[in-house]
């Protein structure tokens, strides 16, 4: 900007000047402005990382028992030693006391489920018929998205009760079981005994691993004093740069997206 004089006296010069000036606000923007907007983002974060750090936990109370819950949709059967191999990963990321891993199916397949039931097994043999269980969804109970099937196993777990609950719009027949099929002790899952209960349910995508103790440092801010309020927990998302590419220069294609995050991520529109 200072190579430039304060009075161009040509329109070059004026063309010159404004994209100086327009580099320089653009800069200040992305490392200035931009960057405080992310800290105080991760302010809170911060905060309570601090906080649920100082609990001295060393393995998942009984009372705190905790589930990771992998809901899976397959179209392709030979999608489903990937989703296993995910799957094991997380079991053996989170081996302790107190935790256990459950695989709720719903594709309505038979050739899919049939492939499933081998690949459970072969866990249980070797985690733990009260370690692994395998819970296949009602294909009658008329649910449409991942949230209401999560739903319907968090209120056996919780409840104990294998009928339909009244939280759907859609009226469903409470004759017919949440689930047509499960593998795994039910007496040890102890579903709606109080004190034995699942209390804490780890969600995970097909096409997550849980890092190791991943469970336990969750448990850890679940416990906390201050963390009583919450009740549904989800990591915080910050913006990061992506990679560049030449494709991504010429559109703009991966700041849109960024933006499109922005809101969610940067305000914690859905809590923590």
């Amino acid at each position: 900007i200072f190579i430039l004089p304060l009075a161009p006296s040509s329109i070059l010069g004026y063309a010159l000047y404004g994209v100086m000036v327009l580099s320089f606000l653009y800069l200040v923007k992305k490392y200035l402005i931009d960057a405080v907007i992310d800290i105080l983002a991760a302010k809170t974060d911060l905060w309570h990382r601090k906080t649920y750090r100082d609990v001295k936990l060393q393995k998942v109370p009984q009372d705190e028992r905790t589930a990771i819950v992998y809901t899976v949709y397959l179209s392709d059967v030979k999608k489903v030693a990937d989703v296993m191999e995910r799957f094991e990963a997380s079991v053996r990321n989170n081996q302790g006391e107190n935790i256990i891993s459950i695989y709720l199916a719903s594709s309505n397949n038979a050739k899919i489920y049939a492939v499933e039931e081998e690949f459970i097994l072969s866990l249980q043999a070797k985690y733990g018929t009260d370690k692994i269980y395998y819970f296949r969804h009602n294909p009658n109970m008329r649910v449409g998205t991942k949230w209401d099937k999560y739903q319907d196993l968090m209120s056996y777990l919780y409840g104990g009760k294998n009928i339909p609950q009244t939280y759907l719009s859609v009226k469903r027949n409470e004759n017919e079981p949440l689930f047509e099929f499960t593998l795994g002790d039910l007496d040890k899952l102890a579903a709606g005994v109080p004190g034995k209960r699942v209390e804490n349910v780890f969600i995970a995508d097909p096409d997550n691993v849980l890092s190791p103790a991943a469970v336990l440092e969750a448990v850890r801010f679940v416990v906390h004093p201050r963390n009583e309020r919450f009740v549904i927990v989800q990591p915080l998302i910050l913006d990061a740069a992506s990679a560049p590419t030449v494709y991504s220069k010429l559109t703009g294609h991966s700041e849109r997206k960024k933006h499109m995050l922005r809101d969610i991520s940067v305000w914690n529109r859905f809590g923590k």
